[in-house]
């Protein structure tokens, strides 16, 4: 399973972080590669589903690698996230919690799975641990992304050319993303976030500082209405089913590579 999820996210159809279960985002990513080669999206493997998944990676390229840990990677910085919004406000940033944590989102991993496949390790620096090959990021240009509510995935188009698919949280039942055709406006890196805190007729704001826990990830895409736009999502959050604020939610490592 694992092996099939590294194919999929090789050829750029997303099954978002690797896990080794044959969930929703998985089935998703299948039928989309299925889709995208002009197969029937069935979401079934087959021998020709096999063959174009194969065809463009080398035999040689391993889904699973050894990485040996660095003194940066123990040192951080870590700091555990402030629970009220206005103690956010005042940390240097929002940083990962631990290093299990910034591993995974390096790796493209549920934390849990790099967990599994590193049972007994102490993460310490120059300590050996096993962690997914993440491969090479979309090389050609996006120049148009579809964000579909129906199946929850955003496409990525180079002309008419279908060129990746990402699975996403597409907006809420309480606050859906908006219908229709929008324009991007700006892309920022590492984005400050205005948080609105409203206590009783008294609304509060508060602007908190950037990093992967940010509520918007390490990527904000606006678009041309406002306060909607395509956003990162910390690791250890879930994307891929609906429960955001209208905007469009991916790991931080597909917002990137979109960015």
């Amino acid at each position: 399973i694992v092996k099939l999820q590294a194919l999929l996210d090789w050829n750029h159809t997303s099954a978002g972080a690797m896990d080794g279960g044959w969930g929703a985002n998985s089935k998703a990513a299948l039928r989309n590669f299925q889709a995208m080669n002009n197969l029937p999206a069935d979401g079934h493997m087959n021998q020709k589903t096999w063959d174009l998944l194969t065809k463009n990676i080398p035999t040689s390229q391993p889904v699973l690698i050894t990485y040996t840990l660095t003194q940066k990677d123990v040192d951080g910085p870590y700091a555990p996230i402030p629970t009220s919004v206005e103690a956010k406000s005042k940390a240097k940033g929002l940083y990962y919690q631990h290093i299990k944590e910034m591993l995974a989102e390096r790796f493209h991993m549920d934390i849990r799975y790099l967990e599994k496949l590193n049972q007994n390790k102490t993460f310490k620096a120059g300590e050996k641990i096993m962690v997914f090959n993440p491969g090479k990021s979309l090389q050609a240009p996006i120049s148009r992304l579809v964000a579909s509510k129906a199946d929850n995935t955003l496409y990525a188009y180079n002309g008419k050319n279908l060129i990746a698919t990402y699975p996403a949280v597409i907006g809420s039942t309480a606050i859906p993303s908006p219908t229709g055709r929008y324009t991007v406006k700006n892309q920022v890196k590492n984005p400050y976030y205005r948080a609105t805190v409203v206590e009783g007729t008294v609304s509060k704001n508060y602007m908190l500082p950037p990093g992967p826990n940010n509520p918007v990830g390490v990527v904000w895409i606006g678009l041309d209405k406002a306060n909607y736009g395509v956003q990162g999502t910390p690791v250890a959050k879930s994307y891929g089913k609906p429960a955001t604020h209208g905007t469009l939610r991916l790991s931080n490592w597909d917002a990137l590579e979109i960015y």
